[in-house]
């Protein structure tokens, strides 16, 4: 504030004056962080999970000799279907071979078996069929000579329809999120001055 006055003509005086202000602190000391952004982002992962699949498909069988000849493998019995509570062979090789069967699926009276599952069975290994759907290879059982011969004589190579339980693989696409967080500091602090310590 200033102020002027005028004495007798003869003279002028003027008094100014200022004011002062404190420094303003902002932040506590330093550690002030403004513009402090957190981003979300989505990714796209591949991730391999397991499944249990079950239901009835079609097996069939055929025994493979030394020289890649094949040979109908034996039934143990007549029956195309296999009961789900079945504990024992299903298919058997003459000795000297071993088995490749395929399993597949029927669609309206259609046997498929492309794309379908492989398993190979060993020489001197039958398939066998466990309850709960598992199908394996195994030892066979003991049995007289010719008996795969009979076998062949009596039934005939054919077709089984098995209840099966398998585990498998397969790969999911995921969406996941990620975070980023990113800070970027945009204040300036300036304490002190002139004849400041």
């Amino acid at each position: 504030m200033a102020r002027a006055s005028a004495i007798n003509n003869s003279s002028t005086v003027v008094y100014g004056g200022g004011t002062w202000m404190p420094p303003v602190s902002r932040g506590g000391g330093g550690a002030a962080i403004a513009g402090l952004r957190l981003a979300g982002e989505y990714e796209q992962v591949e991730e391999e999970r397991s499944r249990y699949v079950e239901g009835w498909r079609v097996v069939r069988a055929v025994c493979l000799d030394d020289t890649g000849t094949p040979h109908p493998a034996s039934r143990p019995d007549p029956d195309e279907r296999v009961p789900r509570e079945f504990d024992g062979e299903i298919y058997r090789c003459m000795a000297g071979t071993w088995m490749q069967t395929s399993i597949g699926w029927r669609e309206e009276g259609v046997d498929r078996f492309e794309d379908g599952q492989t398993l190979v069975c060993e020489k001197g290994e039958a398939l066998r069929h466990a309850p709960g759907g598992r199908l394996y290879c195994a030892t066979e059982e003991p049995r007289r000579n010719c008996n795969e011969r009979s076998l062949l004589r009596r039934y005939g190579p054919g077709i089984k329809l098995v209840y099966y339980r398998y585990e498998e693989t397969y790969t999911e696409t995921v969406e996941r999120r990620s975070e980023r967080v990113s800070a970027q500091s945009m204040t300036i602090m300036l304490d002190g001055g002139v004849g400041s310590y």
